[in-house]
């Protein structure tokens, strides 16, 4: 007689994930397919365990004129559950040359990333066999070990965490609980389009590999307390490191190899989707360049190379300069403020402006004014954070500078810069985003 294993037993190791996390939230990430709604079923069953509220999300890629009745299916099946189901849509392109199916996963995650509260959890429901695809993926990608160690069961997400509460359940127990269950669920027909390497490898390589998931889920796991320890020592030369490594200084301490090592943990930490590995590597191989300067772009990051440091940054193209006013809110640099001096420019012509231009700059204790471009390379500003910095022209003379508050001559003039889109972190350049 078969029997029907409940896929959250109290046996499970998400009950002792969730007590030593004590999440805010949980954000189920529901497609309508068989895994995602055996997910939400379990959990339903187990709502009175729930330390915290449970929301259903889906993402509605826009690649299947479907999609909208599957997001329909899951507000509806969700709700017949008492759990509310967000619908988010995606709205992208593809480079040329770029993978669509790695195109999805970044920006369906950085979706999910956008809508997590601190401290929420996203549950995904992958399970045995999703972990022995993406193992066998990355070894025919020649992954190294970040790769190799396929998906973890837990990891730190936006500013909350991912878990995998499935990961070590196989695909055949899923379908017995979802038959003996009675839960009804959709096929994507997507998963049988042979354009996709998971679709290809799953119908034509795997299925003999079935038999070896346990085997190869253990690998992985020796492989992910291997990944810890290398973390770990990662960390500690690391330290508080944020949005600022230095690069040159750790190559010359270290040499390359740990050099690059640390530079995919560095990006790790910061929270943000992993590069593509050939994009990375041109970048490493950049960084080795003459002039001193590389830069990699991907998903909503931008990393950029100066003065032997490199510099993360949120990808941002700020608008043009809006009309000046005493509350501003100017999209890709953020809101200013005019919190003291409006006497001094009552009656004057104000605008705001970017660098570059051909404005001068006399900080004050300078004996004469200097270009303003030669001011911020000699402050050691990078390219990429001038271009964002706000700046206040009055009567053509600048004088506030975001980051630098007020010109010589300009005492009392005072804004707050409240920045928006536009870096990680501006603690690492400025001591402040407002005037003192």
């Amino acid at each position: 007689m078969l029997v029907i294993p409940m896929l959250l037993s109290d046996s499970s190791p998400f009950w002792h994930w969730q007590a030593a996390y004590r999440p805010a939230a949980y954000w189920l990430a529901l497609s309508g397919g068989r895994d995602s709604m055996a997910l939400l079923q379990a959990l339903v069953a187990q709502r009175q365990q729930l330390t915290a509220p449970l929301v259903a999300c889906y993402v509605d890629h826009g690649w299947s004129a479907a999609s909208g009745e599957w997001g329909a299916f899951c507000v509806r099946e969700a709700a017949a559950r008492g759990i509310r189901c967000e619908v988010l849509r995606l709205n992208w392109h593809t480079a040329s040359g770029e993978s669509l199916e790695a195109r999805a996963r970044m920006l369906r995650y950085q979706a999910l990333a956008a809508r997590l509260p601190p401290r929420g959890v996203l549950l995904t429901a992958h399970h045995r066999e999703d972990q022995v695809e993406t193992f066998f993926l990355q070894l025919l990608r020649g992954s190294g070990l970040d790769g190799l160690v396929a998906m973890p069961a837990q990891r730190p997400f936006a500013d909350g965490a991912h878990w995998r509460p499935l990961l070590d359940t196989s695909r055949a127990a899923i379908e017995a609980f979802v038959a003996a269950e009675g839960v009804p669920f959709l096929d994507d027909p997507s998963n049988v389009d042979t354009r996709f390497a998971r679709n290809r490898l799953r119908h034509a390589g795997l299925p003999p590999l079935v038999e070896m998931a346990a085997a190869v889920a253990r690998s992985a796991g020796w492989l992910a307390e291997a990944q810890a320890v290398q973390q770990a020592l990662l960390d500690g030369i690391l330290g508080e490191a944020q949005t600022v490594l230095p690069w040159d200084a750790l190559v010359t301490a270290h040499g390359a190899t740990v050099a690059k090592a640390l530079l995919r943990r560095w990006l790790q930490r910061a929270g943000q989707p992993a590069p593509p590995a050939k994009r990375l590597l041109s970048f490493i191989d950049a960084l080795g360049g003459q002039n001193g300067h590389a830069e990699l772009c991907y998903g909503g990051t931008v990393v950029v190379q100066h003065r032997g440091c490199l510099h993360l940054f949120r990808a941002s193209a700020p608008q043009s300069p809006p009309p000046f006013a005493a509350q501003t809110v100017w999209q890709g640099v953020g809101a200013l403020h005019l919190r003291t001096g409006q006497d001094l420019l009552a009656g004057r012509v104000c605008r705001w402006a970017l660098f570059p231009c051909a404005a001068r700059w006399q900080a004050p204790g300078q004996r004469y004014p200097q270009a303003l471009k030669n001011f911020l390379q000699n402050q050691g500003v990078p390219p990429y954070l001038r271009r964002r910095l706000p700046l206040l022209l009055v009567d053509g003379e600048a004088a506030w500078l975001g980051g630098f508050g007020a010109a010589a001559g300009w005492d009392g003039l005072a804004f707050d810069w409240h920045q928006q889109a536009h870096s990680v972190s501006i603690s690492h350049h400025f001591s402040s985003v407002s005037d003192a």
